[in-house]
């Protein structure tokens, strides 16, 4: 009992790693498990959303292992945070991920909630109201992480006159690109491991105030990776590490749920099973690429896994976060052959529906930006513009123009 709140040796960790799995365990029995199973019985939803989200220590505090707990909502949910412009840099768009991505393993249908909240991120009661800018910011980052419906208890009648507009204007917007959004899905070939055990090992309670310091090292490498991903073209889905012990691999692949996956990225894991690390040697037998980033195991779940858990990783070498983009020269499926590019900083995401590419193309700045599109197999693409509604269709390459803040959905039509 006394490993739950104190030391720092290997038997330490351990024991504060098994007793959340256990935890994680119980409650995705006993909690999210049986309000799932009362739901999907009387042809209803369930749905919900954990608290401070965003942070790995918290899953802990709050859950033992919130992926795992959360996994079993049909209709999974969180707060989203409104960073302003000039807060973007330092916030973490990419964790809506944990929530879509639970919906590719458990292969429920594609809905995921985020409640668009004023309060929280730094804001508390202090900001009146988000501006304009910082509301498709927050929409515009949801979307590209998974979340394709939304809610909100903003107040209106603090915007005063311009209430109806910019409200009018927002929920048409969101609207429009959910209408698009619902039922797709993110299905890139790449798989990133959820570091959970790390933040089991090191969680003590005694020394956790609630709000303490999030940013801690482990805390700030898993941002840091997943923003240096998404910055750079490279989308993935985060999977378990039990999802990954018991996926199965065909053709190269990994597959877990309804996700194929050619690219598995593990983030600095000092601990892992044993069981996990052989589906993954497996998986790179079978022609998979495996990055280890910034570091590689060090030992197994129990003492008698060490021996072998060091042998297997001696001969890997580790990459560093800025390197994972270049390592992975294909970060999306070939059947997506629309070429987009631009001179700015337009951002890209991928989605699958009903067969169907849809590009989602977010311009993240204050300016108008303008993205080209060209395909090899020629053809055109309908260009839908979330903030008028209009539809057009266009020969192929062409030139699309976004204003500062906003974004444009391309679907590319058969030539």
């Amino acid at each position: 009992m006394g490993a739950l709140y104190e030391g720092d040796d290997l038997h330490a960790k351990r024991v504060r790693m098994h007793f959340h799995q256990t935890v994680g365990e119980m409650l995705r029995i006993s909690f999210t498990g049986q309000l799932a199973e009362w739901c999907e019985k009387r042809g209803l939803a369930a749905s919900g959303h954990p608290l401070l989200e965003e942070y790995l220590r918290m899953h802990v505090a709050n859950f033992g292992d919130m992926l795992k707990v959360v996994s079993e909502l049909q209709v999974p949910a969180m707060d989203l945070p409104m960073p302003e412009p000039g807060q973007m840099a330092r916030h973490n768009f990419h964790f809506p991920k944990l929530f879509s991505s639970a919906g590719v393993w458990n292969e429920h249908d594609s809905r995921v909630i985020g409640l668009l909240d004023p309060v929280i991120g730094g804001y508390g009661r202090n900001r009146k109201v988000p501006s304009e800018q910082a509301l498709h910011i927050a929409v515009n980052g949801a979307f590209r992480c998974g979340v394709n419906l939304f809610a909100t208890y903003m107040n209106t009648d603090r915007y005063g006159s311009k209430a109806v507009g910019i409200f009018k204007q927002l929920n048409e917007y969101t609207g429009r690109i959910s209408v698009m959004l619902t039922g797709a899905r993110i299905a890139p070939p790449v798989a990133l491991y959820y570091p959970i055990e790390m933040f089991q090992m090191e969680y003590k309670p005694i020394t956790a105030r609630h709000f303490g310091k999030w940013n801690t090292r482990r805390q700030f490498a898993w941002d840091n990776l997943q923003t240096t991903m998404l910055d750079a073209g490279v989308d993935y889905n985060i999977v378990h590490p039990e999802w990954v012990r018991d996926a199965a691999i065909e053709g190269g692949e990994l597959k877990i749920g309804s996700g194929c996956y050619r690219y598995l990225v593990m983030p600095d894991v000092e601990v892992i099973s044993s069981k996990v690390l052989a589906k993954i040697q497996q998986f790179e037998a079978g022609g998979g690429t495996v990055l280890w980033v910034d570091g590689k195991p060090m030992a197994g779940d129990y003492p008698s896994e060490d021996a072998q858990v060091v042998r297997a990783v001696a001969g890997i070498a580790t990459v560093s976060a800025a390197q994972v983009p270049g390592l992975i020269p294909n970060p999306y499926d070939a059947k997506f052959t629309l070429n987009v590019t631009s001179r700015d900083s337009l951002l890209t995401t991928r989605f699958k529906r009903q067969g169907r590419s849809i590009y989602f193309l977010v311009n993240p700045t204050g300016s108008s930006i303008t993205a080209h599109l060209d395909d090899v197999h020629g053809g055109a693409v309908k260009l839908y513009d979330p903030v008028t509604g209009k539809i057009t269709l266009m020969p192929l390459p062409t030139d699309v123009v976004i204003d500062a803040y906003k974004s444009v959905l391309s679907v590319p039509v058969s030539s």
